[in-house]
Parts: C-alpha cells; structure tokens; sequence
C-alpha cells in the first residue's frame, strides 16, 4: 500500500495553552510548538482549522454561536443556545459561508432549526449558504443519515470512534461527506477504545508518523510528543480506522476526504499540495 499522506485536521484547539507547556494554569514544561508543528510537517498534515480566536471574548461569542450542546448547559441554557444557533444559520447564508457545527446530545432541535432555516437540503446552499461539517461527531446511525441526507459532512476524531457503537455509527458515513479531525488536545485515541484492534493493523512507517514515543508533562524531553495531549499527528490513526471501517484503500481515503475539505472549506489554495511520505525528510 501506499504511504503518502495528505491531511487537514480540520479542528484543532491550536490556541490551548497545553500546546505552550501550561496546563491548569502551571508550567510543566518550554513552549513546544515548534517542534510539534515540525511533526506534523514529517506526518502530512498540510493545514489545520484552526478552532477559536485571539481574543477572548471572541471565542466566548463564536463558540456560543456554533454549538448547540445540551452536555454543557452551564455555559448556556438550551434556549440561549438555540437562539444564537438560528443567530449563526442567518450569517452564514448572508454572507455566503461554510458552516462549523457541534451538537451533543441535541440532535433533535438541531435538526429542526436547520430544517427550518433552510439548511434541510444540500447543505443550504439553496437559501445561500455553503454547506459544511459537523464535527466530533459522536451520534447514532441514523443521525449520520439525517445529516447526510441534508448534504452536511460529518467529522471523525479519536472521541468518534471510543465504543462498538461509535464505530457503527463512523462505518455509516458516506466517503465524499467525510472529514478527519483531531479536535486535539483532546480526544486521543487510547488502547482501551474500540479503536485499537483497527490500529493494531497498522504498518510500521505509519504508526512512527502518527503516533511515535511518547513522555509524560512532568518529564518532558524535547522533541518528544507529550503523553496524553493530541496533537494533529494522529490523524493519520483517525485515517487509518476510517480506511477500515469503510473497507477502501487507505489512500483513497486520504485523498478523498482532503478534497472534500478543500471543496467545502475554498481552500484553493491548498489544491496543488502534493502527499507527504512519513518518515521521509
């Protein structure tokens, strides 16, 4: 098989301290950013959407504005949440733009303020909006085919694929409506998740791309992925799972969900970059 790699994470919390050596507010190791960013680079991972702002307060307001989360309703009560969703759906079709979306444990009042913004067909595209993906996606079967059917893609992340039921759901996913994330530092893939046997067939060159040696905060070498914290790196095991799950080649995989990033994202820019082969200088 082939081991070129092409990767857009397409959610990664680049902005999270731990990704700087501080984690709760203590130091536990120097800014490391470089180095993993290097990593990347080595592993194929071209470009990354990068989640949340510079500014506080932005963030507080986009992250209000995208994610209709009933988990987490001490951030904002349901009916806030619903509010500044439609808030959202109206901006995207005046100004012309993909969506970014996440619900938890609200598919069914999701669902409905899609449908009745306008978003219940080809992504909304007929009301004026582009499309887009909802992501960390952690749901049943069934709501893969609704959000499908309404031409929305469905991001895949380490946190997707944890139980036999969230790879039942991931296995559901249409291949041109797929997008691999990480959602890093958060949602590592880890040996107790269903997860791990499909990672277990994974070839050498791969897995020392994806998911090399690891060392723990508190004794940090340089250089060195820090334990427990996701990086965008392991989208390739993301990748990899998918490949199975699908039963496609995994470079199909890989090529077809990074043009479904670029064609739904605009990122033109992106369209000539050629694979990376782990491992290679």
């Amino acid at each position: 098989m082939s081991t070129d790699s092409r990767f857009i994470d397409i959610a990664i919390n680049l902005t999270d301290p731990v990704y700087r050596g501080l984690y709760h507010g203590k130091k536990k190791h120097e800014d490391d950013m470089t180095e993993m960013l290097q990593r990347c680079k080595v592993a194929g991972v071209k470009s990354m959407i990068i989640t949340g702002g510079s500014l506080s307060e932005s963030k507080e307001a986009l992250d209000l504005a995208k994610e209709l989360d009933y988990d987490r309703t001490h951030f904002a009560d349901p009916e806030t949440q619903k509010k500044y969703f439609r808030v959202q759906l109206s901006l995207a079709k005046k100004h012309h733009l993909p969506l970014f979306l996440h619900s938890r444990a609200a598919h069914k009042d999701f669902v409905q303020i899609l449908r009745d913004e306008g978003f219940g067909v080809d992504g909304g595209r007929t009301v004026g909006a582009r499309g887009g993906v909802v992501h960390s996606f952690t749901g049943l079967p069934e709501e893969v085919s609704e959000l499908t059917s309404m031409g929305f893609h469905v991001g895949i992340n380490g946190c997707s694929l944890k139980t036999k039921e969230n790879l039942d759901a991931a296995k559901s996913v249409p291949l041109n409506l797929l997008m691999l994330e990480t959602d890093g530092p958060w949602c590592t893939m880890n040996p107790t998740h269903a997860s791990k046997a499909h990672l277990d067939t994974m070839p050498s060159v791969l897995r020392n791309a994806f998911f090399p040696p690891s060392v723990k905060a508190e004794r940090f070498v340089k250089g060195k992925v820090v334990k427990g914290r996701n990086e965008p790196i392991a989208i390739g095991g993301v990748a990899w799972v998918m490949h199975r799950l699908l039963q496609v080649p995994y470079k199909t995989l890989v090529d077809t969900t990074w043009d479904n990033t670029v064609r739904t994202f605009g990122l033109s820019e992106l369209v000539d970059e050629t694979p990376t082969i782990p491992g290679a200088d």
